[in-house]
This record gives C-alpha cells, structure tokens and sequence, in this order.
C-alpha cells in the first residue's frame, strides 16, 4: 500500500525520533508518533507509514496536518518499522521519512513480590523487592506491618529502586514478620503487591550476656546471676566457672528463671573472693562471632560488692 510520490521536493524530518512514548492497556499496545512540520506553503498533510519489515509498509493511516499522533492497536513483542510523508493540495507526495524501527515488549503483569529481609540493626531492616517499584507507594511507612510490636517510623527507597529501607522502633531478639500492602511497580499499568504479603526474619542476639550479680547463699552455695537467659549446657558447665582462694566447685544448676545458676562449693571462710566466668552463651539464635564476644566479654567478670556490706564473705569484680 503505497502512494505516489510525484513532487520529490517536499520534504519532512521527524522530530528526533518518531517514538515519543509507547504504552500498553488491556487490550493492545499504543506509540505515539511525532515530527517537524512541513514547511511548504500548499502542504495539505501527512500519511503514518508502518509495518513489520523495514521499508514494506502494511499500513497507512492519514493524519490531516496533525504532526504528532497515537497509533492504537499494536502488538505486544513486535517489531514494528515507521515512515512518514508530506502529501500536497494537488496530491503530491514525498518521499518517506528517515525510518525508525521500535519495539513493543510485552506487558508486565506481574506484581512485585518481597524476596528477602536484611536485618541492618536494631532500629533498621532493608527489604528486598523482585522488580523495581513505584516510589510513593514505597516511600509511604504505612504500607509496612512489623510484628510483634514493632512500628515502622519511616520507609526509604534506595538507589537501586527495587530495595526499601525501614526505620523502626527497636528489635529485641526474636522472631518477626514485615506485612506489606499496596506497594506498585513502574510498569505502564502498574501492578500492585498482592494483599498482606510478607516475610518471616529473625533478629540475633548481638549483645553479650552480662554478670548481673553473686550471691553469697551460704558458706557452700553461690548464686550468680546474668544479665538475660542463658544456654542450659554451659551454664551447668562447672569448668566455666572458677573461685579464687582455692575454692572448688561441685555443681552449677540453673534455675527455671534461666538467669540465675546455683554453684556448690567447698566451704567458704570470711574473706574476699574472686569469681571468674567464661564461655557462657545465651538463649536463643547465635553464631560463632557471637561466641567471640561472649568469650572476651564475659571472662574475669564478678559482682562488686562493698566489704563493709559484707555479713561474712564478699566478691569483687575482677575486670
């Protein structure tokens, strides 16, 4: 389908390139085409030439003197080649246009899906996204759900566009879940997450356990209490555990409280004494970093007390 193109002095130049925009709705997909105008004083208007193959043109659609226009109806994952002419009120017509050839992918519609959770600290968590997404709707904290009982106070979209980074009020250790709604994609019909999507994470104990205090119960019991629960296995270990002044240990036991662990001893007399407490790990999710810490942290550690305050015996920390 083409027409003559007697007067080959007419002319036309595209504005830069005839794709301005190309978008897809639910039924089929849409460029808009666009061009310089013609300046010959008898210029009557411009036909759109395209097709499937460069220079075979399937298609003509005239346009009166518009120069820019949306062509309707393209198929999705095609190739399509366009050309545009002048056309006179004697019907002369130019020669094409430079061509330019666009392709017109397929439409997205899958919606954005949550694919993983960094635990950055206590008071911030990245959340990882399949696909680039729609900064309002990501940027908006009430979006996001962290339970139990953690808000979420602000919500940043990072340089990559498919990342969020959440500010929280704080984490303790444990197990959380990020709910998230109404988060969009930057496809041309946007798709939205689906309803109440979320993500399981876990926040590790980082902190090391602390020696809270030591009581002397009797002259062969000592109480020694920690900071936060601790691992059943080492703190019933009596090797974890020493006493200066030639004090043996029996037996260590922790109690239902998991914090506090009972040491039997040989016989105490009056005097000041040293405890001593390594390798003493806590509840819960931990890694060998974690042991480290706890190692250096923790050995040589004991309750302060005041002499005078003593009834018979007293310990002192050792740091």
């Amino acid at each position: 389908m083409q027409a003559a193109r007697a007067n080959t002095k007419m002319r036309i130049v595209l504005w830069g390139i005839i794709f301005i925009f190309c978008f897809s709705t639910s039924f089929a997909a849409q460029v808009i085409v666009s061009w310089s105008p013609n300046s010959e004083p008898d210029l009557q208007g411009y036909r759109i030439y395209y097709g499937l193959a460069s220079r075979n043109y399937t298609k003509i659609i005239d346009v009166g003197q518009l120069t820019t226009y949306t062509v309707l109806n393209l198929a999705e994952n095609t190739n399509y080649y366009f050309a545009v002419t002048a056309y006179d009120n004697a019907g002369n017509e130019s020669g094409y246009s430079e061509e330019v050839q666009i392709y017109i992918p397929p439409s997205d519609t899958d919606p954005p899906r949550i694919t993983n959770v960094d635990v950055l600290d206590k008071t911030y968590i990245k959340i990882f996204f399949s696909e680039t997404i729609d900064r309002s709707t990501a940027e908006d904290a009430g979006n996001y759900r962290i339970s139990p009982g953690v808000n979420v106070l602000s919500a940043e979209l990072l340089s990559d566009l498919s990342s969020v980074k959440l500010t929280t009020s704080i984490h303790n250790p444990g197990a959380y879940r990020v709910t998230v709604n109404n988060i969009k994609d930057k496809a041309t019909v946007p798709n939205t997450i689906a309803a109440n999507s979320f993500f399981d994470y876990v926040v590790l104990d980082t902190d090391s356990p602390q020696l809270a205090g030591v009581q002397a119960i009797s002259e062969t019991q000592v109480d020694v209490i920690f900071s936060e629960p601790v691992q059943k296995s080492a703190a019933e270990n009596i090797g974890n555990y020493s006493i200066n002044h030639n004090i043996s240990i029996f037996s260590a036991r922790l109690d239902a409280d998991l914090r506090t662990v009972h040491l039997t001893t040989s016989t105490h007399s009056e005097n000041t004494y040293t405890l001593t407490v390594n390798h003493i790990f806590v509840t819960g999710p931990r890694n060998q970093t974690r042991l480290l810490q706890i190692v250096r942290r923790i050995t040589n550690m004991s309750t302060a007390s005041n002499r005078s305050s003593c009834a018979w015996m007293c310990f002192q920390m050792s740091n």
